[in-house]
């Protein structure tokens, strides 16, 4: 939510590109306290109006660990509304998050302790995009006879169900009849005029229709998109007491990522045709963030307290295609180098938003020079005196 910092150990997660998103997650099981300040907070926050600040758990005197997990299975689960409503079956989505923490005193070593958690998070055959509603998605995909060349009216009719009569569609509801040269069709059927490049895409992207006819809701062709989302995370703190009025402590946070995304990254899109799935079943989003937090505290006098602050976060995120040969050139056999001839290896994307316009949106990223990649660096040094 737009407005909110979140911290951790003064080191601040909150993506500087949006203000919207954290860059990493908070691990419960890894923080000894959490504090919520709104609008009234005191000059050490230099972020509001609201923020969120975590305190990573602190080395014990004693060794003490602990080992948990968190798990969910489909056969406990309803299905969702809106999967019933399309006749969906429920996914045997399951989820298991396992993990353990360990803290002592470092050996050898006075005044010194340690903390260390790890934590993964598996979840298997998830909603896409983390709802029903986004994971299904239709689309009015060409039929096989279209895809030949066949514009007949019985075509059309079975391409576009009760809507064949509807005047959205004048643009293509009816047969054509006279041919790009200006000569006679036959019974509808462009087949002899039909750019070779076009038809790669229409024929090699859109997947076929899985309804017999289109429906009254416009649409030949449902899917459910399903993924797996999988998170990795670790955390380590030290904590050295070097007199009882000089304290110091240092903390390291990693987390690995890894998500699908069947459509494009981040959301799914809608057009008044429908969308289909990038070829290769979309992307991967991998994530890798690094969080580090360095803090010394001097107690100067009874009243008069010194605090030195060093933190950095590091973002790095990746869109991989989940199948790279799915989107060459060659998978479909495109002929054409790309508009500006620019020796792309991909054939261009597919759709358009307009209404009624004939094709269903398809959205899919250009790999063919370098990896598609988002950096993020957030450090920060600070000086409390109190």
């Amino acid at each position: 939510v737009a407005g909110i910092t979140i911290k951790l150990d003064g080191a601040n997660l909150t993506d500087a590109g949006n203000f919207g998103a954290n860059l990493q997650n908070i691990d419960v099981s890894f923080v000894s306290e959490v504090q919520v300040q709104t609008s009234n907070f005191g000059a050490d926050q230099s972020n509001g109006p609201v923020v969120v600040t975590g305190v990573t758990k602190a080395g014990t005197s004693t060794y003490h660990g602990s080992l948990f997990t968190y798990a969910r299975t489909y056969q406990l689960n309803s299905n969702d509304w809106l999967a019933n409503y399309n006749g969906i079956a429920r996914p045997d989505d399951r989820f298991v998050y396992p993990g353990g923490t360990i803290s002592g005193p470092v050996p050898h070593m006075k005044n010194l302790t340690f903390f260390a958690g790890a934590e993964y998070d598996a979840q298997r055959n998830v909603y896409a995009y983390g709802s029903a509603g986004s994971a299904i998605i239709h689309a009015l995909v060409p039929t096989k006879a279209m895809r030949t060349g066949d514009f007949s009216a019985g075509a059309l009719s079975n391409f576009l169900g009760p809507n064949v009569g509807n005047g959205n569609y004048g643009t293509f509801n009816t047969p054509p009849t006279v041919g790009d040269d200006g000569s006679s069709l036959n019974n509808g059927n462009i087949a002899a005029f039909l750019n070779p490049g076009a038809m790669a895409l229409v024929k090699g992207t859109p997947p076929l229709p899985t309804r017999a006819q289109t429906g009254t809701d416009g649409y030949n062709y449902d899917q459910l998109d399903l993924t797996n989302n999988n998170v990795s995370q670790f955390a380590g703190r030290v904590d050295y007491t070097i007199s009882p009025r000089n304290l110091f402590f240092a903390r390291y946070g990693f987390e690995k990522g890894k998500q699908g995304q069947p459509l494009v990254p981040y959301y799914e899109p809608t057009s008044v045709m429908g969308e289909v799935n990038t070829p290769g079943y979309g992307v991967t989003n991998d994530t890798w963030v690094h969080s580090a937090a360095a803090n010394y505290v001097a107690i100067l006098n009874p009243t008069l307290t010194n605090e030195l602050h060093v933190t950095v976060t590091s973002f790095l995120e990746s869109f991989d295609a989940r199948e790279l040969a799915a989107l060459q050139k060659g998978a479909i056999n495109y002929p054409y180098n790309g508009a500006f001839d620019n020796h792309d290896t991909q054939y261009p994307q597919l759709g358009t938003y307009t209404i009624y316009g004939g094709l269903p949106l398809g959205l899919w990223p250009d790999y063919s020079n370098n990896p598609l990649e988002l950096k993020k660096l957030q450090p920060n040094v600070g000086d409390n005196i109190t």
